[in-house]
């Protein structure tokens, strides 16, 4: 009987993961959208205006880390063969 309940969580446990999977993408990716330049400055500049051109370009760089991150997750969770985080460092920790 426990043997049962055991096999019943591990088969649960791939969806449930991919749920999680998908929620951290679009988390992501709507982070990317509202973290932006015109964002940040309205919340951490006085005058609402961030000038240093360095400043804009770590903005837009993290800004296309989270998006790319987030379409990554949402891809790989809703991908055929069964992805998963776990998976894959388990392959690769040789």
């Amino acid at each position: 009987m426990a043997q049962v309940a055991s096999d019943d969580v591990v088969a649960q446990s791939p969806s449930r993961q991919s749920r999680g999977i998908l929620a951290l993408g679009a988390l992501f990716i709507l982070a990317a959208v509202v973290v932006n330049k015109w964002t940040l400055e309205r919340v951490f500049s006085p005058d609402e205006y961030i000038s240093s051109g360095t400043s804009v370009a770590v903005i837009a760089a993290f800004e296309a880390c989270l998006l790319l991150a987030g379409l990554w997750l949402l891809v790989a969770a809703s991908s055929p063969s069964g992805w998963s985080p776990v998976s894959l460092s388990a392959s690769t920790a040789g």
